[in-house]
């Protein structure tokens, strides 16, 4: 059946008018898949129902088809379609996954006609819920997404007003776009091209021309463009100044100066001629210097979670540390009953310590001293200082709760019994909750609180977790498909620890989920306070500039079961496969993958599967294997008489 009408339900790559932008493939899963039309997102009518539309996944967008059925309102809104009254798209989506602004994954539950909006670019809304003591609730999960591009009628022609299409404007001739002008807005293109030549050639040309030109539109149509000396779009560079003053090399620039300096024997003189000949009077022209506006922009990790860790640990004046602890839990630290005339038997206790020698942590850098003289737009000393402190915090703090994730082996390893991790710390310090491979989300969440009753150290502990865990456990569900927390608050209550930090080391060891502790029951011992000193010294032999940032430092948990590790079981990465859907038969094919197990209502399903109503697959690792974070295990489904 032919649709009535077709456009782009969304945009990738697009930045959106509050800052955020649809990642490529984003709604992949609902490529096929037939959706609910109705009219401004509005479900309180059944008029309000005016079909549906069928959606396809393209490299960077959704494209919608839609069919009108017969009601009244369907055909009023067919006909506002036709006339070009209404030219704009808009969809409904849930479930969305998004981190920095980007939206990474959704589900589209419905595409509705609306109206143009004040702001003609791309929207995305957060739907607002209302509840019925006057409350409003943003779901953060749940938008309403509007594109700007325009709706294409059924004959596959764009709205006049359209400005977006299947074809590339890239592939337009200059006889093409001059054809898609009217006769005025052509007549005064080639005019003002005609002037540009007359101006190239010493002729004159007056508004009488002009005049003429747009009464017979046909004057100029024909004229041949190819002999003119420049082309009129060349008069000006992009900053607005003459174009000549923007010139630069080519390659056949420079071999001709090149030939031209064998034969005159000096490279100055061939490339002072050259530009002479090209009316170039400043030389340095034509090899401006490299400005650095904003100095040097860093990409790096996200560290805002180093200094929670170092502002958290317990300092003390010595870096040669030395834990006592008295094991009060043996049957014969216990107290005694006494009868009359028996024997009184002392009490004794077990006292368990270690001791911890320190280790230096540093940071050397280097700079040739005529690259320093060379960078005069910053102050680049300044920016080694700054770089150097950061890399050994960022390094202090992960040894502190991980490790470091360089081999044993490694001369830079830090040594594990000089800072000692708390994630493979002793049990007696940190205890360890393994979980199988596959373990489910739902039941992570389960077996940390249950761990809870296993923690002994200082008041409430801190989660500390990966970016991708702590996002599976934020996006678990309800039976009915809503999100049970809103955001991570909502989670580190559930969890009983005082906040949830995510620590993007955490991806150098996939077997730990989770760590949880007060880094108060974590000693760090310095003998200066834990300061950063700071060498400077120049090379004169190799001409070099040398700092060293350097800290000298021991570490270690000085309280017993004060940490708890949430660690998993060794397996095998598996990525599952999408279930595919015959629309024409309703029946969903499950595919077949090596550790995967699919399931529909919590019962494992094999092969094809016939619906009836809108059903949704979930998958989940077998026992042996595990899926990684952040990847999609969930897929919707629709008849299509639904």
């Amino acid at each position: 059946m032919k649709p009535d009408f077709s456009g782009y339900a969304t945009r990738a790559n697009v930045k959106c008018s509050d800052g955020r932008t649809i990642q490529k493939d984003a709604f992949v899963h609902n490529d096929g898949e037939k959706v609910p039309l109705v009219w401004q997102h509005s479900h309180d009518t059944p008029e309000n129902m005016l079909g549906h539309a069928v959606l396809e996944n393209r490299d960077d967008r959704v494209y919608a088809y839609g069919y009108f059925n017969d009601s009244p309102r369907a055909q009023s809104a067919k006909e506002s379609v036709r006339h070009g009254d209404i030219t704009k798209l808009s969809i409904y989506a849930n479930k969305l996954i998004e981190r920095n602004q980007v939206v990474h994954s959704g589900q589209i539950r419905e595409v509705s006609l609306v109206l143009a909006g004040a702001n003609p670019g791309a929207i995305i809304e957060n739907v607002q819920l209302r509840h019925s003591d006057g409350d409003v609730e943003i779901l953060s999960d749940s938008a309403v997404i509007q594109s700007d591009a325009f709706i294409m009628h059924s004959d596959g022609g764009a709205d006049d007003n359209s400005s977006d299409s299947d074809n590339s404007d890239d592939d337009r001739t200059l006889e093409d776009v001059l054809d898609s002008m009217t006769d005025e807005q052509r007549s005064a293109t080639l005019f003002l091209i005609e002037q540009a030549e007359n101006k190239n050639s010493g002729a004159d040309s007056d508004d009488g021309e002009m005049a003429q030109a747009l009464q017979d539109p046909d004057s100029l149509i024909h004229k041949e463009l190819s002999n003119m000396t420049r082309n009129l779009f060349e008069q000006f560079a992009t900053n607005g100044a003459p174009a000549d003053e923007s010139i630069s090399l080519s390659h056949d620039d420079m071999g001709a100066i090149f030939a031209d300096a064998k034969r005159k024997g000096s490279f100055k003189h061939a490339l002072n001629d050259y530009a002479l000949e090209h009316g170039i009077s400043n030389v340095e022209m034509l090899f401006p210097d490299f400005k650095t506006p904003d100095g040097i922009q860093k990409y790096d990790r996200n560290v805002e979670w180093v200094e929670k860790v170092l502002s958290g640990v317990r300092r003390i004046p010595m870096t040669r540390g030395r834990t006592l602890v008295a094991d009060m839990t043996t049957e014969e630290a216990r107290a005694k009953g006494y009868i009359t005339g028996n024997l009184k038997k002392e009490q004794v206790i077990a006292l368990l310590k270690r001791t911890t020698e320190p280790t230096t942590i540093y940071k050397k850098q280097a700079i040739d001293r005529d690259d320093l003289l060379d960078v005069t737009d910053f102050d680049i000393v300044s920016f080694f200082h700054t770089e150097m402190r950061a890399k050994v915090k960022e390094l202090l703090a992960e040894v502190i709760l991980v490790g470091d994730c360089r081999s044993a082996a490694d001369e830079d390893h830090v040594p594990t019994d000089k800072i000692r991790p708390i994630a493979y710390d002793n049990d007696f310090y940190s205890v360890k909750e393994t979980l199988p491979s596959n373990v489910r989300p739902e039941a992570v969440i389960q077996q940390i609180i249950r761990s809870r009753a296993k923690y002994r150290g200082t008041g409430t502990p801190t989660m500390f977790t990966s970016i991708g865990f702590a996002t599976d456990l934020l996006l678990v569900e309800d039976g009915i498909g809503n999100r049970k927390y809103k955001n991570m608050s909502e989670l580190a209550d559930t969890l009983r620890v005082k906040e949830i930090v995510e620590v993007e080391h955490f991806e150098n060891h996939p077997t730990i989920h989770a760590i949880l502790v007060n880094l108060n029951d974590y000693s760090l011992g310095t003998d200066k306070g834990g300061e950063l000193t700071t060498f400077e010294d120049f090379d004169i032999d190799y001409n070099k500039h040398k700092w060293l940032i350097e800290t000298r430092v021991s570490g270690a948990l000085n309280k017993p079961r004060s940490a708890i590790v949430i660690g998993r079981e060794e397996g095998e990465e598996v990525v599952p496969n999408s279930p595919s859907f015959n629309s024409e038969t309703n029946t969903i094919l499950i595919p077949s993958t090596a550790g995967v197990e699919y399931h529909i209502d919590g019962e494992t399903v094999t092969g094809s599967v016939e619906i009836l109503s809108e059903t949704q697959v979930d998958a989940s690792a077998k026992a042996g294997y595990y899926i990684p974070v952040n990847t999609n295990t969930s897929w919707t489904f629709v008849p299509a008489d639904v």
